[in-house]
């Protein structure tokens, strides 16, 4: 079974399942409510369950409770991962590789890529992280931004 439901029908569906009300819901997402029931019909046909029942009032399925958890948790990675690609786009993330005998400022570079470090004066690490925060603020040498 081939299932095409994509990120905006998941936010689509997750304001539906916290408002229980699609007008509201598409008050909120500023679009249309007969756009809104075609979006969610269409997730539902795709997935083949029912994710709302309908009367008298709308409320949560079994299946639609799984997928507010499991859509909660894809929209969360997601956003994990564009924020990851966004700082190794701009240099904040990545692996540096060094070698050589300890420059002056060396004690400063152990700080902002911990694990760097060798018992050696000649030192070598193949990759050392460098978290966003940590690389922005406490490295001396990094790029300005």
């Amino acid at each position: 079974m081939d299932v095409f439901v994509n990120f905006q029908h998941l936010r689509y569906f997750l304001m539906v399942a916290e408002e229980l009300n699609i007008t509201r819901a598409a008050e909120r997402l500023y679009i249309s409510q007969q756009s809104l029931s075609a979006h969610i019909s269409n997730i539902e046909r795709e997935l083949e369950v029912k994710l709302f029942t309908r009367s008298p009032k709308l409320s949560l399925t079994y299946a639609g409770d799984l997928l507010v958890a499991t859509a909660t948790q894809i929209l969360e990675l997601h956003s994990q991962y564009l924020s990851k690609v966004g700082d190794i786009n701009k240099q904040y993330l990545g692996c540096c590789g060094w070698g050589g005998p300890p420059p002056a400022g060396w004690p400063s570079c152990l700080r902002c890529c911990p694990g760097s470090a060798q018992s050696s004066p000649w030192w070598s690490s193949l990759c050392s992280r460098a978290t966003p925060t940590s690389w922005r603020t406490s490295c001396p040498m990094a790029a300005p931004t």
